[in-house]
């Protein structure tokens, strides 16, 4: 962006003196180049300062937000109240402009510099243009509050602009006076290169970017509105240069400013990038190798790490495994989970053995063994890395079987490669103790009267009491009361109610579970009693061990009529 102004430059106090403080602009253009600053193409007039109403008008910044907005920064006088910067906005590229604020900065200042930081901060550099001539930054989050101070630049600084180059650096062009003044009373100024960091100190980088050189009859008055602009590594200076045509000293010819847009044909200054060596060691592999499994580790959902494992609760298997190519070569990761006492390649067994698969064709994790049961895999909470990667953690969700044997459990990790190469890492975990009960009948009654002996139950309809068993290592069943049956203060002494426990058939005269339960030795107490012991770990983790009660009740002769209750307990414990 550059002022073009309007015709000859306009003098302030019309004495044909090239006095050009306090002068002013007509238009404001926009043009572009397309090859790095060599040439510029007009592209339009952005806006007009008659048409907006300014008493004066200098030098303007552009800033294109990210979401389209322009907003352009411009020195003016607005009102013949003084110099200030002030802010116009454009939603159409620049078409047609609005007014956001007629003054962003102190009256007397102008040399506007807005410069937009990726984090969306806004910096403007802006000056007194007389009396101290004194520079400021300051910074806006809102593109008009500009209260917050960045920076106060150092003494003698004018009309100041930066860019942030890629050494991080801030390259800074401020102009300094070159003397007094020159043969027509002007005041030329000589731009000078500084960088910073932080705007707190300044290292100078280049002082004698333009020599003036004598005065003749085109005096050349130095370059002003200089901006600094990284190519390619270098920083090249784009200004607005002036020359005066004097005529000699006849004062009835009128001195002529003439204005233009330069870019120094050479760099001011080479970007150089402090850059650090160090070694890195490297390995090239020369055919196929194998995969590595690194280390395996289990977790419950909240990703606590676990020693022990709870059959039928869901658990995470993390699995850290290394390619050197990528993790794209891997074919296939096999999980084996076994008892002790059994090998990897046992075969699968609800008790004893399962199987799981990682596929990298489908991306998936699958049972292979053993089949309907309760062995799972939970696929929602499966992951898999980036397979982009050579190193990475897939997790197998999955639960184990109700019926695991309680013990000693390997968890055998073989990671598979091209060629059928492999690696395989083992860790150890403990599985606990797991029971569980099913009544198959929740409840159950005699409708019997007085001096009745040996009553069956009426309900259930069949005359027993069923219930199943899943537990996975041996256990023993139990039975107790909660006292003996009552009804409003009256009773009836539990050893009255005689059952067995049996699959054979409903016969109190004979013998049960093939003669090793005799008929009526077992009567409910208060206290547990254990008919069975010792039976082996369920080999059904779906339907479990079946059990039926047969119950049968005396009522002794004298016994109060009512409803009378009580409760029966069955425990599994592990033998």
């Amino acid at each position: 962006m550059t002022v073009r102004w309007h015709g000859e430059f306009k003098s302030p106090n019309s004495t044909g003196i090239d006095t050009d403080e306090d002068g002013t602009g007509e238009v404001i253009d926009l043009y572009k180049s397309n090859d790095k600053g060599e040439t510029w193409v007009f592209v339009k007039q952005l806006f007009n300062r008659t048409e907006m109403g300014w008493d004066k008008m200098e030098r303007a910044g552009l800033i294109i937000l990210p979401n389209g907005t322009w907003l352009c920064y411009v020195a003016a006088d607005t009102d013949a109240t003084g110099w200030r910067v002030v802010l116009i906005k454009s939603n159409d590229n620049g078409d047609t402009w609005t007014v956001v604020s007629t003054q962003l900065t102190p009256i007397g200042t102008k040399y506007p510099h807005p410069y937009l930081l990726d984090n969306g901060t806004l910096l403007l550099a802006y000056g007194y243009f007389s009396g101290s001539e004194t520079h400021y930054l300051n910074k806006s989050s809102d593109y008009i509050d500009f209260s917050s101070s960045v920076a106060v630049f150092p003494s003698g600084w004018y009309c100041v602009s930066f860019t942030k180059a890629s050494d991080e650096y801030y390259y800074i062009v401020h102009h300094t006076k070159y003397s007094n003044d020159d043969l027509r009373g002007e005041i030329p100024l000589v731009p000078q290169l500084s960088r910073t960091k932080d705007f707190k100190s300044y290292e100078t980088v280049n002082e004698t970017i333009i020599d003036l050189g004598p005065y003749g009859s085109l005096t050349m008055g130095g370059l002003q509105y200089s901006t600094p602009i990284e190519i390619n590594g270098k920083i090249y200076i784009f200004a607005e240069t002036k020359a005066t045509d004097h005529d000699g000293k006849e004062i009835n010819i009128t001195d002529k400013t003439q204005r233009h847009l330069v870019r120094l044909k050479d760099p001011v200054t080479t970007i150089i990038i402090p850059t650090v060596n160090t070694s890195i060691p490297g390995t090239l592999n020369l055919g196929y190798v194998a995969p590595e499994v690194l280390t395996i580790n289990l977790y419950n959902t909240s990703w606590a790490e676990q020693i022990s494992i709870d059959p039928y609760v869901e658990y995470w298997l993390n699995m850290t495994i290394r390619h050197n190519g990528t993790l794209y070569s891997l074919k296939n990761i096999t999980i084996y989970m076994y008892a002790d006492g059994y090998s990897w390649d046992s075969l699968d067994d609800p008790n004893t053995h399962a199987t799981f698969v990682w596929d990298n064709t489908t991306k998936q994790y699958s049972l292979i063994g053993p089949t309907d049961t309760t062995w799972s895999v939970i696929a929602a909470n499966c992951s898999v890395p980036d397979q982009s990667k050579n190193t990475g953690t897939f997790t197998l969700a999955f639960r184990m079987s109700k019926i695991a044997l309680m013990g000693t459990w390997h968890i055998n990790v073989t990671a598979w490669g091209v060629q059928d190469l492999s690696d395989t890492l083992e860790v150890t975990k403990t599985v606990n103790f797991y029971s569980e009960i099913s009544l198959v009948d929740t409840s159950f009654e005699f409708s019997l009267t007085v001096g009745t002996n040996n009553g069956s139950l009426t309900s259930p309809a069949d005359g027993n009491i069923e219930f199943s068993v899943i537990c996975n290592a041996p256990y023993n069943v139990s039975f107790f009361t909660n006292g003996n049956w009552t009804s409003d203060g009256n009773e009836i002494d539990i050893t009255n109610t005689n059952y067995f426990i049996g699959d054979d058939d409903s016969d109190p005269t004979d013998t049960t579970e093939g003669g090793s339960i005799a008929e009526f030795v077992i009567h409910p107490t208060p206290y547990i009693t254990t008919p069975y012991y010792s039976v082996p770990a369920t080999q059904d983790d779906i339907n479990g061990d079946s059990y039926t009660i047969y119950l049968f009740q005396t009522v002794p002769s004298g016994t109060a009529e009512g409803t009378y209750t009580l409760i029966l307990y069955v425990r599994v414990v592990q033998a």
